[in-house]
C-alpha cells in the first residue's frame, strides 16, 4: 500500500504572512538553491568538454556547450527574477505566463541531469504527450528539475527514473518515478517544508539542502496547481507529480488528443 503526500494537507500547510522581509528572504533562499542545479549542469558539462577539447567529435562538444549555455540562461532567469521580486515582492505568475510543452521541459529536464545520473548507471525513460500547461516554460523547468535532480540523488546505482507527463478531466501532469531509498510516513509528513532534511539519504554521497521540495511546490501554489508524492516505504522508491490547471479548448494538447 503506498503512502500519499499532498501539499494541501495541514502538515505542510503555510500560513499567510504579509512581511515583505520574510517574503524576500524566502525569495532568496529558494532562488539560491535552485541555482545550484543549473550550476551543476554547467560544471559537470565542462567537465565533459575537458577531455574531448582536443580529439573529441566536433558534435559531442557542439551539444555540451549548448546544454551550458540554457543552464547558464537559466541562472540569468533565476537572477532576474529575484531583482524583480526584491524591487516588489510579489508572486502573481498566472497574470502574465504563456502555454509551454510539458512534454519539452521533460527532455530538457532529463538532459539536464543526464550526466549525473550517468555517474551511477541510471537510465531514464520518457513517456507521454506533447500536453500544454499555461506557465512560462523557465519556471516548470525549475521546478521539474527539483524532483528529478532528487530522483537521481536517491536512486541506487544501476536503476531507472521515469519521467511522464499526461492529463485528466481536471489537471495535466508531470511526473518523475525513481528505484531509491524511498519514503517513510514520517518524511511525507515533511516534504514541502523548508530546510527540512528527510531520513533518506543520497546514494552517492550528494548534498542536500531541504528546499528542494519547497521551492517547487511554491511554483506549484503559485501556478494555481500541487505537488504530490507517493511511496511504497523504505526501498521502494518515490513518485512526485506536479499537477497544473487544464489548459480549456484548442489549446489544451498539440496533439489534439488526450493520453
Amino acid at each position: 500500500m503506498s503512502l500519499v503526500m499532498n501539499h494541501t494537507s495541514p502538515n505542510l500547510a503555510h500560513p499567510k504572512d504579509n512581511s515583505s522581509a520574510k517574503s524576500l528572504h524566502e525569495e532568496v533562499a529558494m532562488t539560491a538553491h535552485d541555482l545550484r542545479n543549473p550550476l551543476a549542469c554547467i560544471v559537470s558539462t565542462l567537465e565533459l568538454l575537458e577531455p574531448k577539447a582536443k580529439n573529441g567529435p566536433k558534435k559531442d562538444i557542439g551539444n555540451a556547450v549548448q546544454r551550458g549555455l540554457r543552464a547558464a540562461d537559466r541562472m540569468e532567469d533565476m537572477l532576474q527574477r529575484l531583482m524583480h521580486n526584491t524591487a516588489r515582492p510579489a508572486i502573481a505568475p498566472r497574470a502574465d505566463t504563456a502555454v509551454c510543452n510539458l512534454r519539452s521541459v521533460m527532455e530538457v529536464v532529463a538532459e539536464n541531469n543526464l550526466l549525473a545520473a550517468r555517474k551511477k548507471e541510471i537510465t531514464f525513460r520518457l513517456s507521454g504527450l506533447e500536453i500544454r500547461a499555461r506557465s512560462r516554460e523557465e519556471l516548470l523547468i525549475q521546478a521539474f528539475d527539483n524532483l528529478v535532480n532528487n530522483a537521481v540523488k536517491y536512486s541506487y546505482f544501476g536503476t531507472e527514473i521515469w519521467c511522464r507527463t499526461g492529463q485528466d478531466a481536471r489537471s495535466v501532469f508531470i511526473s518523475v518515478s525513481n528505484q531509491g531509498t524511498g519514503l517513510s510516513r514520517k518524511d511525507l509528513s515533511l516534504l514541502g517544508q523548508p530546510f527540512q532534511r528527510l531520513s533518506a539519504i543520497p546514494t552517492g554521497g550528494e548534498t542536500s539542502t531541504g528546499l528542494g521540495l519547497w521551492s517547487t511546490r511554491r511554483i506549484a501554489d503559485a501556478l494555481g496547481g500541487s505537488l504530490t508524492a507517493e511511496s511504497g516505504g523504505f526501498n521502494k522508491g518515490a513518485t512526485f507529480t506536479l499537477r497544473l490547471p487544464v489548459v480549456l479548448s484548442e489549446e489544451t494538447c498539440l496533439s489534439g488528443a488526450g493520453l
